[in-house]
């Protein structure tokens, strides 16, 4: 999906790189809050997919197929299976309170200036250009 927006999908124009931040939770944090949440095994569109809800989280490392979540190809037609269980999803219902929220990653130093100026710590704020497209 995070390939999608930077090209561009369907008919909506690509988003610049520098406007994506990724908001970091930390699983242990969800799990002690009263949050609503499931998670898949692959892309929650496929009707291969399997959901799980809270009393699965302790079984989330057996569930969640991480050879396919770690690798870095996406592949051709020929793995589109690995594309899928690539693509597990984690849903959180509502909003997530900000005390839960852990740090930001964004793509380059404007990027992080512009969380500065709007306040979040430049601790809680990484650069990591290649975990974009």
């Amino acid at each position: 999906m995070l390939y999608a927006i930077q090209n561009q999908y369907g008919n909506t124009p690509p988003t610049p790189t520098k406007d994506i931040i990724y908001i970091i939770v930390r699983l242990h944090q969800i799990r002690g809050s009263t949050l609503t949440y499931l998670f898949t095994d692959a892309h929650a569109i496929s009707p291969f997919t399997r959901f799980y809800d809270a009393t699965e989280i302790n079984n989330i490392d057996e569930k969640l197929n991480w050879e396919a979540i770690k690798n870095p190809s996406w592949g051709g037609e020929e793995n589109s299976f690995l594309r899928l269980k690539k693509q597990a999803e984690f849903l959180v219902y509502g909003d997530i309170p900000y005390h839960l929220v852990a740090g930001f990653v964004v793509y380059n130093q404007e990027s992080k200036d512009r969380l500065t100026n709007f306040g979040v710590a430049e601790a809680q704020i990484v650069v990591r250009p290649h975990y974009y497209f």
